[in-house]
């Protein structure tokens, strides 16, 4: 049965983490966070919940079901790949997502905030108001964090999730957040915090137009790799990157990509080929969601490296026009 309706209770942000929302206003409502939820609704982790217990959040929270609905990530498998639709965006490789193991802006919490949805992206790794780098480690502890704690500003150890240090973020890492929150239409909805730490940059030219799935595939691919003699193996993309892991491959995957916008040389078309995770890029060129991702990745792959791309796998009769990459 659902329990009744707490004394008080609110409204999630647009923007807002749905298990955000809940650790808010169950510290607002003085429980034990995410632990006694669970234990109102029958459920021993958060990968448990279901659309019966997001009507049972709304009603707990004095909560407009369709605001709750809206914040929900639902996974589904499509043609034996399971997909999710995040806040209108299909993502079709799981890795995209961090559902499990939250990050943060210690600027934020500090100042009584909440945590946004566009943190639950696992390219999202800067603050685009604060313009710092994301935390998912406790400064006490050292502890990375799960939604399955009592408070949203505290680690279990007792520390402040504010106190986590708040560095500089870097100009791409930056720039891919921010370009997260504008297709999440996030900081529409918070005039009086727009800061405008948006840095236009190369990253910017190049994406516009892609879905947000096929974005953060290229960046994946792009950065992933370290150096030439690192060989991604299977599930390496999936293994639960901290966030400074990914800061760093956006960082690599923008400054590779800028190479291949301004007519690289063959010797620096060679190096790029070993850098960057070809395969990767042809699944994209393959399948990606929209003509645009297909079409930019074709391009990155014949124009800007040099390699062939198989007319058989790639055509399908849907793409026949090519894209021009900005500065080739």
């Amino acid at each position: 049965m659902i329990p009744r309706s707490l004394p008080v209770v609110d409204q999630p942000y647009p923007d807002e983490s749905l298990f955000g929302f809940v650790l808010r206003m169950c510290q607002r409502n003085r429980l034990a966070g995410m632990t006694w939820l669970l234990g109102q609704l029958g459920r021993r982790s958060v990968t448990q919940l279901g659309e019966a217990d997001e009507r049972a959040i709304a009603h707990l929270f004095g909560a407009d079901p369709v605001a709750i609905e809206r914040l929900v990530v639902r996974g589904r498998w499509v043609d034996g790949t399971q997909h999710h639709w995040a806040f209108g965006h299909q993502l079709t490789r799981p890795y995209l997502l961090r559902l499990t193991r939250p990050q943060w802006c210690p600027l934020c919490l500090a100042n009584g905030g909440y945590a946004r949805a566009a943190w639950e992206f696992q390219l999202s790794t800067a603050c685009h108001l604060h313009g710092v780098t994301l935390a998912d480690q406790c400064s006490g502890c050292g502890r990375r964090q799960r939604w399955q704690r009592t408070s949203l500003y505290s680690c279990g150890c007792g520390a402040s999730l504010s106190d986590a240090r708040a560095e500089r973020a870097p100009d791409a890492a930056l720039e891919i957040s921010a370009w997260i929150a504008r297709r999440l239409d996030g900081d529409a909805t918070a005039p009086t915090e727009r800061v405008a730490m948006t840095p236009v940059g190369p990253w910017s030219i190049l994406a516009h137009g892609l879905s947000l799935d096929g974005g953060m595939r290229l960046l994946y691919a792009a950065g992933l790799r370290r150096d030439a003699g690192h060989r991604v193996g299977p599930g390496e993309a999936r293994a639960g990157l901290t966030t400074l892991e990914c800061r760093d491959a956006c960082v690599r995957g923008v400054a590779r990509l800028a190479v291949i916008q301004h007519a690289p040389s063959e010797e620096e078309r060679r190096h790029l080929r070993e850098l960057l995770h070809l395969p990767a890029l042809s699944a994209i060129a393959a399948d990606g969601l929209e003509r645009a991702d297909r079409q930019l990745v074709r391009s990155l792959l014949e124009v800007g490296l040099g390699v062939p791309t198989s007319k058989g796998r790639f055509a399908g009769g849907r793409d026949n026009a090519q894209l021009e990459l900005p500065g080739v």
